[in-house]
């Protein structure tokens, strides 16, 4: 058999919040599992992360791609295409959202068409 990286087109609802959780170091649940096997729905449990200061957050908006893969990665040379775009997402998601996310999970249903959807609330 072929061996080779697997792509995907759709990466799911709130992917900038969602980048949030790997900027957290340490944190045990960095790689949950997002879907609810039994409904089907996308879900994004909450999490606690530490808002940077906001010079910090404007500077990893701003900086160079080769300073927030020395500031940030630590195998720069490996990272996919998208990594840089991911982390300025994040950064700018934590700039306007700064006590996001709340105490209940966010939920999502795949909508006829593919797209994400908020789930209705029972």
């Amino acid at each position: 058999g072929t061996f080779f990286p697997a792509a995907f087109e759709s990466r799911g609802p709130m992917h900038e919040l969602r980048s949030l959780r790997f900027l957290r170091c340490g944190a045990p649940d960095r790689y949950p599992n997002v879907i609810d096997s039994k409904s089907g729905c996308f879900v994004i449990q909450p999490f606690q992360y530490e808002r940077f200061a906001e010079d910090v957050i404007k500077m990893g908006i701003t900086c160079s791609d080769a300073r927030l893969l020395q500031m940030l990665s630590t195998s720069p040379h490996c990272e996919p295409p998208e990594f840089c775009d991911d982390l300025r997402g994040a950064f700018r998601f934590m700039l306007t959202n700064p006590q996001f996310p709340g105490p209940e999970p966010l939920q999502f249903v795949c909508s006829p068409d593919g797209e994400w959807v908020p789930a209705p609330k029972h």
